[in-house]
């Protein structure tokens, strides 16, 4: 019986085991990317366009992994959609300080704020992975509205507009 009993007490610890996890370890693999909020409010900087973190594990520094793992999702529930289904990475360019960013043409069916917005929240995420400072986006053989590419900077947006009241 005593046998029995330390077999089953090994047994439980070594389940109880399996569940332990260090929690410094999920937050690394953490990284934010962005997507439309699905209320507008006004007065706050998620306004329009929310943060979001996406479990990276094991692919923390494969920033187009993580881009098409971004676009190619299905937009959490918390979110409005962002990105056309079947929306994908074709390509992407680090060139110095500079990310493009080639997308398929499921993207181009995006027009006027739906494009401004998506393309809003791709450049932030591309900005907040690799530390570029322009991220020009593109399809793969279509037009976006009307233009051969999109450039965003950091600068580009204005994320929270201040209200100026008259007296």
């Amino acid at each position: 019986m005593k046998r029995l009993f330390c077999i089953l007490l090994s047994i439980l610890a070594l389940f109880s085991l399996t569940g332990c996890r260090n929690d410094s370890d999920v937050s690394q693999s953490m990284v934010t990317v962005y997507y439309k909020s699905a209320r507008t409010s006004f007065g706050t900087q998620d306004g329009v366009i929310a943060p979001y973190s996406l479990d990276a594990a094991g692919h923390e520094e494969d920033h187009a992994y993580l881009i098409n793992t971004y676009v190619s999702a299905k937009t959490p529930g918390d979110y409005a959609t962002t990105f056309p289904t079947g929306t994908r990475l074709v390509r992407m360019d680090l060139d110095g300080l500079t990310a493009k960013i080639v997308l398929c043409d499921e993207f181009a069916t995006l027009k006027g704020l739906d494009l401004t917005i998506a393309c809003a929240c791709l450049s932030r995420t591309v900005i907040a992975l690799t530390g570029c400072h322009e991220v020009i986006i593109s399809a793969e053989s279509m037009q976006l509205d009307g233009k051969n590419f999109i450039t965003l900077s950091r600068d580009s947006y204005l994320l929270l507009d201040t209200e100026v009241s008259e007296s």
